[in-house]
């Protein structure tokens, strides 16, 4: 996860610099949104997995 946020972090500010600072923050929007998503598929993984230990 460490990785990915330091990529993300190079990547975004690249995009930064190409993108107009409004289409910037929906796609911050978006990404922000999708994480939250990956990290509540994660638990729920998690939870049936431990379920079947």
């Amino acid at each position: 996860l460490e990785q990915a946020n330091a990529e993300l972090t190079k990547l975004r500010t690249d995009f930064i610099d190409r993108v107009p600072i409004v289409q910037y923050e929906e796609v911050n929007k978006q990404l922000v949104g999708k994480t939250r998503e990956v990290e509540s598929l994660k638990e729920e993984l998690d939870s049936a997995a431990n379920r079947y230990r």
